[in-house]
């Protein structure tokens, strides 16, 4: 409705300068995310890079009055090493976030309260989530095929009925995506809506 749109509009230009995302894509991203936000539990973000979408969604969170701590979760390091058999793009390294930076923007935002950081590998950190914890949305933007399996193991049984779990790159031409929640829909049944370009 009018209401969302007013206040993406208000706080885009706010993160657009840390996300390699279009205005497009955020938005919808931001409306999935309101949406979710009467269920219970926190929000996660994995693959994060600059960040600007991990506070998009906490600037969401707050503005709506949701109590609500966006887990940002990135290596900092960039992509880990692409498998060739299954990731046609992307390189080691590349999307290599600046957690200092993005650390100052959390404080300049008055973000403390509502953005949380887990760096590293995602198999060395999704797995220390406390088992109680919950999550109310989930975007998973890892580019390649084992991350986001590593995503999905680790989150999934951590969604709170309902839960969305937006996914970037499914149609991006480099297939490891697509692979990865190809296999993950046949083992579960899960529904994939695609989304927008």
């Amino acid at each position: 409705g009018a209401p969302g749109a007013e206040l993406f509009d208000r706080l885009w230009p706010e993160v657009s300068p840390l996300t390699l995302l279009d205005r497009f894509r955020a938005r919808t991203i931001a409306r999935s995310l309101e949406g979710a936000l009467a269920l219970p539990g926190d929000i996660v973000e994995c693959g994060a890079f600059q960040g600007g979408m991990s506070l998009l969604m906490a600037l969401v969170a707050r503005e709506r009055g949701a109590r609500k701590v966006v887990w940002i979760c990135d290596s900092f390091e960039g992509l880990p090493e692409p498998d060739r058999t299954v990731d046609r793009r992307y390189a080691k390294g590349e999307f290599r976030g600046d957690l200092e930076r993005l650390e100052r923007r959390i404080a300049e935002l008055g973000l403390r309260d509502f953005c949380r950081v887990k760096k590293g590998w995602f198999r060395d950190t999704l797995g220390t989530f406390d088992p109680a914890q919950q999550f109310c949305f989930a975007h998973f933007d890892v580019d390649l095929c084992a991350p986001i399996l590593e995503c999905f193991e680790a989150i999934h049984p951590l969604l709170s009925d309902g839960a969305p779990i937006v996914c970037d790159d499914y149609a991006d031409g480099s297939r490891g995506v697509m692979t990865a929640i190809d296999r993950w829909v046949e083992r579960t049944g899960e529904v994939i809506f695609p989304g927008p370009a």
